[in-house]
């Protein structure tokens, strides 16, 4: 009441105009900054969302014709580079030396075999050993450093996921302190957490919307969201990053709430067809309405990177381009968009950190002659740039 009588008595009106006003353009300023998902439609406008802009440009790492075949993926354990191939021949892998940047081998078989693998997604365990899922046997294969070094197709351990048919579909794991997260189709969740020995625990989070004319199942569901899908953590946070969506959950030991603390969504999938062949899920997307977008993350300190696409899926199969991603985005762990690299050289979806987190690798194409590229990024440029700003 003091205060609001010191106001009458030695303020002028238009004072207190000028004051009332300051106070509503402060109130809309912390509503915009707390709904500015709201206005995110589309590929472009997340792009757009981010208020530092800046190119980004990359050295050469591995420049090898004859081995580097054909990567899709790269993980780094300990002092290797793993790359997954999609190439014809008898092995999945290849192993570079990080020290020398010299072939180090090939790894894992193909094929239907006892110590052989099919269909196969790689990951870190930790950073000294590489987690192999195999969607087809719904198991995982630990293979430690020594095992790599050795080259050897037999694991140091096996993980059998106690999950039925009527529990759902595992696609792809990640590891978290000391708990398994999947992603895939679930009766309880839109992820399934399972202990180190694969035994079920419990369900979590929501599928993100889809725009179709008839309600897709639960697989349809898994398939359409599990596959093209990245984890990365920190103390108490985990990061989902996928097609269409970024989403932020809380974690307190191996404990997920279904509610996220950031979630996201730049576009719903243009779906032009759902329904089954063979037995399978199938659903088929509308070229002309569909973008390629986000790819894999990974988690630096108090950031989160992560590659970034923005073409339309028409435009990239009729050009032929393999390598459509054209920026690194940098958020922080609320979300909030730090700044947007704008890279020199396009690079494939797949981003892998050093264990130092000094480096970001990732998989080019060079133009001129077709053959793959392993490029480097200097994490230090790039979250130097992001904190002086």
């Amino acid at each position: 009441m003091k205060f609001m009588m010191y106001i009458k008595e030695n303020t002028t009106l238009s004072e207190i105009y000028a004051f009332a006003l300051f106070v509503i353009l402060l109130l809309n300023g912390c509503t915009h900054k707390k709904d500015w998902t709201s206005e995110i439609h589309n590929v472009k406008d997340y792009i757009n969302s981010f208020p530092l802009q800046q190119e980004l440009k990359s050295t050469i790492f591995i420049d090898d014709t004859l081995n580097l075949k054909n990567p899709m993926d790269i993980k780094i354990i300990a002092n290797f580079m793993i790359l997954k191939d999609m190439h014809p021949s008898g092995y999945i892998l290849s192993v570079f030396d990080m020290q020398t940047k010299k072939y180090f081998g090939d790894f894992l078989k193909k094929g239907k075999g006892p110590e052989e693998y099919i269909g196969c997604s790689i990951n870190n365990y930790d950073k000294d050993t590489l987690i192999v899922f195999d969607s087809y046997r719904k198991e995982a294969a630990l293979f430690s450093t020594k095992s790599i070094d050795n080259l050897l197709n037999t694991p140091d351990r096996k993980i059998i996921f106690s999950l039925s048919e009527n529990d759902g579909d595992i696609i792809n794991i990640y590891h978290l302190n000391n708990s398994i997260i999947a992603s895939g189709a679930f009766v309880d969740g839109r992820f399934c957490v399972f202990s180190e020995n694969g035994k079920k625990k419990y369900g979590f989070g929501t599928y993100p919307s889809v725009n179709y004319k008839e309600p897709l199942d639960l697989y349809q569901l898994g398939g359409l969201f599990g596959s093209a899908i990245s984890f990365c953590s920190n103390r108490n946070k985990l990061a989902v990053i996928g097609t269409h969506w970024f989403d932020i959950y809380k974690h307190k030991e191996d404990n997920f709430s279904d509610q996220t603390s950031f979630s996201l969504e730049w576009n719903s999938p243009a779906i032009a067809l759902a329904d089954y062949r063979d037995d399978k899920p199938f659903v088929a997307k509308n070229m002309h309405k569909s973008y390629r977008s986000a790819g894999t993350s990974v988690c630096v300190g108090d950031y989160i990177i992560f590659t970034f696409s923005g073409i339309n899926i028409f435009d990239m199969a009729k050009s032929g381009v393999t390598d459509t991603y054209r920026y690194i985005m940098v958020t922080d762990w609320e979300g909030t968009p730090c700044m947007c690299y704008s890279l020199d050289k396009n690079i494939g979806s797949s981003l892998a950190k050093d264990p130092n987190e000094k480096f970001l690798y990732a998989i080019h194409t060079d133009m001129k002659t077709g053959y793959k590229q392993i490029l480097k990024f200097d994490i230090n440029e790039i979250l130097g740039f992001v904190e002086q700003n």
